[in-house]
């Protein structure tokens, strides 16, 4: 089965601006919502199909990653944690209902009622990424490592886990008036119901005053926090790689029904003071006496992975490149290694003995 065009999908092109491609979207949302098409299987997979869509074209990375190398180019970025690293992964992305929420409420459509009871109504909403930077040294970056970051973040109280409630006056707490405990309220978003988030008590259903508010998070349900977390960085990354860190993030601002978002560790490795890096392949200086580049030599090269030996072939020049194969940086992702590329430079003395001045200048009467 062929991979559907999310720009056919959405009706737009890759000129199109993103509050084009949002008003189109939503165009087709509203077009193939399954409140507006109960029972056709078809509405259903069109407002899929949309949603899917609009989730890649509305991130600048995804979109930039699609428009190089389609779905291909957006999987080859995804790394799990513990697996590698990349940007944020597309599996774990908003759900189709989700990403159609942000522009109606919290559910479009009111199919299923509200539970009633504190607590329990309120939708989960994922909390704020974060990112943070991480100097590595280059054999770090080549042969892999483990190192800690420290953040500061905002957690989940512990006093309340959350709820931003006392936790001895929990059962004190009066009944939201406006949502009648349900947290939620219904509004009106165009031709749809949509079961919104009460503003009143912020889905909780219930009232926190200063009497029943827990106290170490002043009702917030949530309170600032160090944490330090290890980070398992594979061989081969480079300067703006980024390991994602799942759920590490900020907590969600529903404070008693709460989805962490992820930090992303942005890496910046230093630089070597006897390799160039370029992708997988390294580059690498080598003075070779002008005799040796007339009649060839023999010299000893660093690698990664200790001292080799690099024959010069006769009559050599300058400014030469030689291929080491195998001896760059293991390649991310792939299996095998780049390559060593040895520049060849002429070794100038700085000062001549006498004899040595007879030698050249017999060479340059000779012509060479």
């Amino acid at each position: 089965m062929a991979k559907q065009d999310y720009y056919k999908t959405l009706g737009v092109d890759k000129q199109t601006s993103p509050e084009d491609i949002k008003k189109a979207y939503r165009k087709v949302a509203m077009k193939y919502h399954p409140d507006r098409n109960q029972g056709n299987k078809n509405a259903e997979a069109k407002f899929k199909e949309a949603s899917e869509a609009y989730e890649i074209l509305s991130d600048p990375e995804k979109k930039e990653q699609y428009d190089l190398g389609g779905m291909a180019g957006i999987h080859q970025q995804n790394f799990k944690q513990g697996q590698g690293f990349g940007f944020a992964n597309f599996s774990g992305g908003q759900g189709f209902e989700d990403i159609f929420s942000n522009f109606f409420g919290q559910h479009a459509g009111g199919s299923g009622r509200p539970q009633h009871g504190n607590f329990a109504n309120s939708r989960s909403v994922k909390g704020r990424d974060l990112n943070v930077g991480l100097t590595i040294s280059f054999a770090d970056a080549i042969n892999g490592c483990s190192k800690n970051v420290t953040i500061l973040r905002p957690d989940i109280c512990d006093e309340c886990n959350g709820k931003g409630i006392n936790p001895a006056h929990i059962n004190r707490a009066p009944t939201c008036g406006a949502c009648q405990g349900t947290g939620q309220m219904g509004v009106r978003s165009g031709i749809l119901n949509v079961n919104a988030q009460c503003n009143h008590c912020g889905g909780r259903g219930i009232l926190i005053d200063p009497d029943t508010m827990c106290l170490v998070c002043r009702g917030h349900g949530r309170t600032r926090r160090e944490k330090t977390l290890s980070v398992n960085i594979p061989p081969g990354v480079d300067t703006g790689n980024k390991i994602k860190l799942a759920e590490q993030g900020e907590a969600g601002p529903n404070m008693h029904n709460s989805i962490f978002g992820d930090l992303y560790v942005t890496l910046a490795v230093t630089q070597d003071k006897r390799f160039k890096r370029e992708g997988v392949h390294l580059h690498y200086s080598q003075k070779v006496k002008l005799t040796d580049l007339f009649v060839g030599g023999t010299y000893e090269i660093e690698t990664l992975d200790g001292t080799i030996n690099l024959k010069i072939p006769p009559n050599t020049q300058p400014g030469t490149t030689m291929r080491v194969v195998g001896k760059g940086v293991r390649a991310l992702q792939h299996h095998g290694c780049g390559d060593l590329l040895v520049k060849i430079e002429v070794e100038i003395p700085e000062k001549l003995n006498r004899e040595q001045r007879k030698l050249i200048d017999k060479l340059r009467n000779l012509g060479i």
